[in-house]
């Protein structure tokens, strides 16, 4: 989307390299979950406290990382006018909301919902409309990434040695120029570490085709690939064949997954999932792909939300939800 106004006036986010992005009693990265939040993403990182107390009691699954609070065409929650959105997507009391860039379905349930105002925000600087310009100014713990870390992604590590990392990848663009926000925000990528091999990977790319994405150039050779969000909803706008490129440049499981976050009934007629039914065909060495939608059917109504788990973490993530964790 190229329409701008002003810049995001937020403070920068003091010593990038050191942000509290992950709590302290997070000790390991389980996988990620996609809520279904119409058109638009919202996407919660799932961790492990590392306090056995609290796992015992089945607290021990938290979600200290939100990707995205957005959400605006047949969003759920918006027939109750966004009124406790918090706690149908629930944040770790120490947790980051991280938006990857300014476009509505990205944030518009954080700005609706003024529970969120207070919760921690990273953001990217970028040039917005007057409201949202206004918005940024209401969250009172918000800070914008450094416009000097720009093609250099932070590393962001737990006690285990699972890592987010974070990168910014383009910066705003020139007064009097529009700017595609799309491919100048956040873009994250989750890696989880298994003990004398290579790092299993999850990719969230926000709206930015995977090529955009410097830090992939680096790690899709280097991890096993497990699953990713469709970039921009499964929109085949700006798809490259260095997108297929990126996502098969490494090893990956069997059918590893992709979530299509998405309203069925938008205008753009997201997601055309032809794009990536080419890149992973069932007569690959992969098998296919397994692809979920957010707006999926179930027996009892429309998906809540859709995960992408580590597989080796799943036995753990399937104990304390037993234990009574709620989803």
């Amino acid at each position: 989307m190229k329409v701008a106004v002003k810049p995001i006036r937020n403070p920068d986010a003091i010593d990038i390299s050191r942000y509290p992005l992950i709590p302290m009693d997070i000790y390991e990265i389980l996988g990620i979950c996609v809520y279904n939040c119409g058109q638009g993403d919202s996407i919660a990182v799932y961790g492990l406290d590392k306090d056995s107390r609290k796992a015992k009691s089945g607290e021990g699954l938290q979600k200290p990382l939100h990707i995205d609070y957005g959400g605006y065409q047949d969003n759920p929650h918006r027939q109750h006018n966004y009124v406790n959105c918090l706690s149908h997507w629930p944040i770790h009391p120490d947790g980051t909301i991280l938006l990857t860039h300014w476009d509505q379905d990205h944030y518009w349930s954080g700005l609706r919902d003024t529970n969120l105002h207070t919760k921690k925000w990273l953001v990217p600087r970028q040039k917005v409309s007057s409201r949202v310009a206004v918005f940024s100014t209401k969250l009172q713990n918000g800070g914008c990434w450094p416009e000097n870390r720009i093609h250099n992604a932070i590393r962001f590590r737990t006690g285990s040695g699972d890592e987010i990392w974070i990168e910014k990848i383009a910066k705003m663009s020139k007064p009097g120029r529009t700017e595609n926000r799309n491919e100048s925000g956040l873009a994250v990528s989750i890696l989880r570490k298994r003990v004398n091999n290579i790092p299993d990977l999850i990719i969230c790319p926000g709206d930015a085709p995977y090529s955009k994405i410097p830090h992939l150039q680096y790690l899709r050779p280097a991890c096993r690939l497990i699953g990713f969000v469709a970039y921009h909803h499964g929109s085949e706008a700006h798809w490259r064949q260095s997108d297929s490129d990126i996502l098969t440049a490494g090893p990956a499981v069997s059918m590893p997954t992709v979530v299509y976050s998405a309203s069925p009934n938008n205008q753009w007629k997201h997601p055309h999932q032809y794009n990536y039914q080419r890149t992973f065909p069932p007569t690959s060495r992969l098998n296919g792909l397994r692809e979920k939608m957010t707006f999926s059917p179930t027996q009892n109504g429309t998906s809540i939300k859709q995960d992408i788990l580590f597989p080796d973490a799943r036995h753990r993530f399937v104990k304390y939800r037993q234990l009574g964790t709620p989803p």
